[in-house]
């Protein structure tokens, strides 16, 4: 019965979170990560706010983490700017974690996008995926390589 109720919450949680209008999209690559517009687009070279945090994106729109930007500004291992309030023990934390704000249900959301991702990605006869590592991902070209 419990397991049942999880599996309609979930469910519920599931259909409730896919009705966000709208809103830009994070993405993740081999590469790294970096953030689709709206419009389709994606950051460059500058700063930009998602979620009441700035992040910053370089010349090829992936998305700078634990360092320092070009103008001299720090950056969390999420991405996230460090204000210079924080200091630099909280901004270096060795602990995985997405966010001190993500709610639970951000969280289940994002675990639940990277699963459907993981489930579109083609496989071969073996159900093994090789990704060429000089691909460019910005040009939109695929090149697959089946093992």
């Amino acid at each position: 019965m419990r397991k049942i109720s999880v599996l309609i919450g979930t469910a519920i949680l599931s259909a409730s979170m896919s009705i966000v209008a709208f809103a830009g999209e994070w993405k993740h690559e081999p590469t790294g990560w970096w953030y689709q517009n709206d419009d389709k687009s994606y950051p460059v070279s500058c700063w930009k706010e998602i979620d009441g945090k700035q992040y910053y994106f370089d010349e090829k729109g992936w998305l700078l983490m634990n360092t320092t930007t070009p103008d001299g500004k720090q950056v969390d291992i999420n991405g996230a700017l460090i204000q210079p309030a924080e200091t630099k023990s909280q901004a270096q934390s060795t602990e995985p974690t997405v966010s001190s704000t993500w709610t639970a249900e951000q969280e289940a959301e994002v675990q639940r996008k990277i699963e459907e991702q993981i489930a579109n990605q083609p496989k071969s006869e073996n159900g093994v995926v090789a990704i060429d590592p000089t691909q460019d991902f910005n040009s939109g070209a695929s090149q697959w390589d089946w093992d």
